[in-house]
């Protein structure tokens, strides 16, 4: 009689975690959502492409490594500004806080943490770039820190009211702003860093004002000015540190060329990346419309999120073990994307296609950890990575050159694999034993966890 109760109440904290599961993605199956991310990377597939050729063939190598660089001092400081739009599913979604609260939080959050970020990005990139501009600093930092950033914050808050397809729409309008800079240049044979930074925060600029004082409003969204919530900015913060680590992993090693004089090497090797990167479509879209479906948690089910992240994770390798083995083979045949300029950089492609086994099982565990409440270990999980893939640019660049870039990446992405499953299966069988213990035991290790990794906790 027992075994059948017990068999019983599972099947209801079953039924009850589908029915918040279908709640919080009501936009549809994560096929549909997949697809929808799908839609909007292929357009910004066809951005990035023509953006590489535009930028690439009329800045030349040296120039556009150094303005590469730039982006990989940019990367690591948007943490700050992007932690915002993780933050606006975390504490709508799992914590269900008042979603106009979240929305006025967020939105004035965006833009006075996007502007202090730009103004530390300014002085790095000027320390670090020394072959750009002033200006060209200033704008790129703006434009990225504040604009862009605020706008896909924008675009959060749609994805939190109306789901996944109706926020992929938005940003679907949004993703072909850049490559109509680049057209108006090339009317004008203008194109340069600074032009191009320089249009795009403008442009940037504007889609900001038409979201927040036309588009959101007709999703039911009213940001007003005020002060933002102390429980958005910590979880703002709590974001920030493993999404700068992961930038400093990507990005980090373009900067650090640049730093060392390797401006060259830099442009021929951020142009390989980009092509990776343009095959990895498939794996963002799939992962960015899996992300909120890590944070239902029913505390009666025991195994919930490890069984989740499995299922994902199977998923994953999966895809990246067909785009690695695309890239690797296609490299040799890329030459006429990349242009004279950029011979070398096939090479580089097929030696960035080892990091992909690792980079597709070392995100599942971090957002599973995230369903478990884990959030300050999942900081402090990226953090260690990134401190490690930093540490071997600077030690291996000086002497291997892009070789040692490619090196720290994968060290790095193998460490935050390693590690974060470790941590996930700890603390799932830390958070099933409580289960097993009973209702009060579970409460307690509930109410530990939430003093430990801070008010997103539970």
């Amino acid at each position: 009689m027992m075994s059948q109760g017990s068999s019983i109440d599972e099947a209801g904290a079953r039924r009850r975690l589908r029915s918040l599961i279908r709640e919080q993605a009501r936009s549809g199956s994560l096929m549909s959502d997949s697809a929808w991310g799908l839609g909007h990377d292929g357009l910004q597939l066809v951005v990035t492409f023509a953006s590489f050729i535009v930028l690439g063939r009329k800045l030349g190598k040296d120039q556009y490594g150094a303005y590469l660089g730039m982006f990989g001092v940019v990367g690591p400081i948007s943490g700050l500004t992007w932690g915002t739009y993780l933050a606006v599913l975390q504490r709508a979604i799992r914590e269900r806080d008042d979603q106009r609260t979240v929305a006025s939080s967020a939105i004035t959050y965006a833009l006075l943490m996007g502007s202090a970020a730009a103004l530390l990005a300014t002085i790095i990139g000027l320390l670090v770039i020394p072959t750009l501009d002033v200006a060209s600093i200033v704008f790129i930092s703006v434009s990225e820190l504040v604009f862009f950033s605020a706008a896909y914050v924008s675009a959060a808050l749609v994805q939190v009211a109306h789901g996944y397809a109706a926020a992929s729409r938005v940003r679907i309008a949004i993703a072909p702003a850049k490559l109509l800079v680049l057209g108006v240049l090339l009317m004008f044979d203008a194109v340069s860093v600074r032009n191009v930074a320089f249009g795009s925060m403008v442009i940037f600029a504007t889609i900001v004002v038409v979201l927040v004082l036309s588009v959101l409003p007709r999703f039911g969204i009213a940001p007003r000015p005020r002060v933002p919530s102390r429980e958005l900015v910590t979880t703002s913060l709590t974001f920030a540190l493993p999404m700068s680590a992961a930038s400093v992993q990507s990005d980090g090693d373009k900067a650090v060329l640049n730093y060392y004089g390797m401006e060259g090497a830099a442009g021929l090797y951020g142009a390989a990346a980009r092509i990776v990167s343009v095959g990895m479509m498939p794996l963002r879209a799939l992962d960015s419309a899996a992300f909120q479906r890590f944070l239902p948690h029913d505390p009666s089910i025991k195994g919930q999120h490890l069984r989740r992240t499995l299922k994902y994770c199977r998923l994953s390798l999966s895809l990246c073990a067909v785009i690695g083995l695309s890239l690797y083979f296609a490299a040799p045949h890329l030459g006429f994307l990349l242009g004279r300029d950029f011979e070398g950089s096939e090479t580089m492609i097929r030696w960035l296609t080892l990091y992909l086994p690792a980079l597709a099982v070392s995100g599942a565990p971090l957002n599973g950890l995230l369903g478990l409440g884990k959030v300050r270990t999942r900081a402090a999980i990226s953090l260690a990575s990134g401190i490690v893939s930093l540490g071997l640019y600077v030690a291996l660049i000086p002497h291997l050159s892009w070789k040692g870039a490619v090196i720290g990446t994968i060290v790095g992405e193998v460490f935050l694999a390693t590690v974060g499953w470790s941590a996930l299966v700890r603390a799932q069988r830390r958070f099933d034993a409580g289960v097993d213990a009973g209702p009060d035991a579970s409460e307690a290790l509930t109410a530990t966890a939430s003093v430990a990794d801070g008010p997103s906790a539970g």
